[in-house]
């Protein structure tokens, strides 16, 4: 006997990469989760168990269906945030990961140098620069 078995609905490979938050899935109640919770600090583990699915299961049908983990899409919505509060605050990085759901500043800093390359304030800095010149 399966308990709390949920049926699932397949999202063909044609939608694989498309937002699924909107789809009724069990993985589209993940990716909706996820774009609500992100900026909390949710993590993969808090995701599954909102599904009430396992977190290997959650892994494979992100890979399978979107082309990315449960992961990197937690941290895709937290840095468009991250972006959005540098280019339109003043706030300073350690509020800015707090709204953004980082624990630490300096681990925000770290990883958005390793996703963009530069610091968050050298982002920031170029995004200013160009707002002037646009001026």
């Amino acid at each position: 006997m399966i308990i709390g078995w949920l049926p699932l609905t397949h999202v063909p490979p044609a939608k694989r990469g498309a937002p699924a938050s909107d789809d009724g899935t069990i993985l589209g109640r993940a990716v909706r989760f996820i774009h609500e919770n992100a900026t909390r600090g949710i993590r993969v583990r808090d995701v599954a168990a909102h599904i009430r699915a396992s977190r290997r299961w959650l892994d494979g049908q992100f890979v399978e269906q979107l082309g990315r983990t449960p992961h990197e899409e937690i941290m895709r919505v937290q840095f468009a945030r991250v972006e959005q509060l540098l280019a339109q605050s003043d706030l300073s990085l350690e509020e800015i990961a707090g709204q953004c759901g980082f624990r630490h500043a300096e681990y925000m800093s770290v990883a958005f140098k390793r996703r963009y390359g530069v610091s968050p304030s050298q982002w920031r800095g170029r995004r200013v620069s160009r707002a002037r010149h646009r001026s």
